[in-house]
C-alpha cells in the first residue's frame, strides 16, 4: 500500500496506519517541490528544466488542464505588455 510500512493484511488498512501513511507522504511534498525548483534552475538540458517546470505547474493547479476565461487571459496579456513597455522605457532612459 502506498506510503505504508505494513501490508493491508498486517494492519495497513487500519485507519491509524492509513493516517500515518498520509502524513509521511504529505511530509515529502515540500521537499519534492523544492527539488523540482532546483532542477528548473540547474538541470543540464533544457528538456529536463522544462519537465521540472511542467511538473511543478501540474502539481500546483496550473498544468495543461487549467482553464482560463478569455477576459482573464486578455487582462493577463495586457498586463504583461504594459510590463514589457515599462521595462523598455526604463532601459531607454538608463
Amino acid at each position: 500500500m502506498r506510503g505504508q510500512r505494513v501490508c493491508r493484511i498486517h494492519g495497513g488498512s487500519s485507519p491509524q496506519a492509513k493516517a500515518a501513511a498520509k502524513r509521511r507522504l504529505l511530509e515529502l511534498v515540500e521537499p519534492a517541490i523544492a527539488r523540482l525548483a532546483e532542477e528548473v534552475d540547474k538541470a543540464d538540458t533544457a528538456r529536463d528544466r522544462l519537465k521540472a517546470a511542467e511538473m511543478i505547474l501540474d502539481r500546483t493547479g496550473f498544468g495543461k488542464e487549467m482553464k482560463v476565461e478569455l477576459d482573464e487571459m486578455k487582462f493577463l496579456i495586457s498586463e504583461r505588455i504594459r510590463e514589457i513597455k515599462k521595462r523598455k522605457e526604463q532601459d531607454g532612459d538608463a
